[in-house]
């Protein structure tokens, strides 16, 4: 047993009005199951749509929140980049098992898609030990950055794109190496893009596909971990390259996408 960090997703198709959001595959708003001493957080959710105007939508609802009416509901102004709604360092504590309801309001063009992602950290889960590290241990091992290309192609469904090995692109790591993954950037907006690999429990880690804030993607897991307090720096062994996994979602216009994933280089532990 052991810490995990998660990242959901899903879509709405063409509607205007709040509509529940379908899960992709392997995902689930049934909170996982951990040990109920242990906390489980919501660290950070968003969405992305190309409405202008009216803005886009989204409420997450769970009788074990504050109120089952509206939830934590969320708007933003509505553009063709994902926006990130929650306020950072303050994470909303989840129930394991409690099922949450997500809704999502926005484009309503004949085709579209509306995609959403969320962000969960378990304290504790079964069957899962994620390598994360602190702000403190990263700066005493940091070496050098080292950085990945990986070319995806986002499907115009909402669905995860097909997985592409993390040294399908560039292979340059140094053999049997740790390293942190500090963050990434895109070349294109998309709603989320993410990694997974034995040292995530294989399950994904990522973030918003914000293209007009590479200041902040590409230091994306030091600063959750400074604004929260907890270890959040998913660490990657290069002996497992090739079954780390990297794939995006986006919305209807699909297309292909570079993201550029920014690594630091670690030294053994002492």
């Amino acid at each position: 047993m052991g810490v995990a960090l998660e990242v959901l997703t899903g879509s709405i198709g063409a509607f205007a009005a709040l509509t529940a959001i379908t899960m992709n595959s392997t995902d689930s708003l049934t909170v996982r199951y951990s040990d109920p001493a242990k906390k489980i957080w919501l660290l950070h959710m968003g969405m992305m749509s190309d409405t202008l105007g009216a803005g886009t939508l989204m409420e997450l609802k769970s009788p074990k929140l504050h109120d089952n009416v509206h939830g934590i509901r969320l708007r933003h102004s509505g553009t063709v980049v994902p926006a990130t709604e929650l306020t950072e360092s303050m994470p909303q504590r989840l129930y394991a098992q409690d099922t949450l309801s997500w809704s999502l309001a926005g484009n309503a063009g004949a085709g579209s898609v509306n995609p959403a992602w969320m962000m969960l950290y378990y304290e504790d889960l079964q069957g899962i030990a994620a390598r994360l590290i602190d702000l403190a241990t990263l700066k005493a091992r940091y070496v050098e950055t080292f950085t990945v290309e990986t070319q995806l192609t986002g499907v115009a469904t909402g669905a995860y794109s097909t997985g592409v090995a993390l040294n399908a692109n560039f292979d340059f790591f140094k053999p049997n190496t740790d390293y942190a993954l500090v963050g990434y950037t895109v070349d294109k907006a998309c709603s989320s893009v993410h990694l997974r690999g034995a040292d995530t429990g294989n399950i994904r880690v990522g973030g918003p596909g914000a293209v007009h804030l590479p200041h902040a993607t590409a230091e994306w897991f030091p600063r959750l971990t400074q604004v929260f307090g907890i270890p959040l720096v998913p660490v990657f062994n290069s002996a497992a390259k090739a079954g780390i996994f990297a794939d995006v979602v986006t919305d209807h216009n699909g297309g292909a996408f570079n993201v550029t994933w920014i690594f630091g280089e670690l030294a053994p532990k002492a």
